[in-house]
């Protein structure tokens, strides 16, 4: 599993792009926390989990993009799947996507974006991993993460809140 916090820009293109926002020694570093909470029909909490993730090399492109003058479809998906394998700045997808489902809704509060997403009855899988995207099918992934598993039932539902966070290195 993936148990870094910050990861720093140090792709030179990326950080060049969007070196004009900051000044001094400052460096921009985006963390992701994910948490999720697995509840019966009924609103009963059976698990939760606290996970951060790994923000990876196309997410920072997207990021760069994003504060450019390139149009780029907002992140708006997330997906989870089976995989195992822990995170790396070169993952694009998931190793073994299960689901993907749009989020709820998108919260921007000062330098932190939330990302709602749940993912209802009728989708069961042992849940290990999970990631954010800008398109139902392909697109860019922003962030992956691995975890302990979830054992989703068909009758439960996984309830996802993605906080991402900016902020000087």
């Amino acid at each position: 599993m993936f148990n870094g916090g910050f990861r720093k820009i140090k792709d030179l293109n990326i950080f060049n792009k969007i070196k004009g926002l900051f000044t001094g020694d400052n460096v921009a570093a985006f963390r992701g926390n994910v948490d999720f909470t697995l509840k019966t029909e009924q609103g009963e909490v059976l698990l939760e989990r606290h996970i951060r993730n790994l923000v990876v090399t196309t997410g920072l492109q997207y990021i760069a993009d994003r504060l450019s003058d390139k149009a780029v479809t907002e992140m708006g998906w997330v997906a989870i799947g089976t995989g195992t394998d822990s995170p790396a700045a070169g993952n694009s997808t998931l190793q073994t996507e299960l689901v993907r489902i749009a989020v709820s809704s998108i919260t921007k509060t000062g330098a932190q974006v939330v990302y709602a997403v749940t993912f209802p009855a009728g989708i069961a899988g042992t849940i290990t991993e999970a990631g954010i995207f800008n398109a139902a099918v392909g697109g860019v992934m922003l962030a992956r993460t691995t975890f302990s598993a979830i054992p989703k039932g068909l009758a439960e539902n996984l309830v996802g809140s993605w906080t991402l966070t900016v902020a000087a290195g």
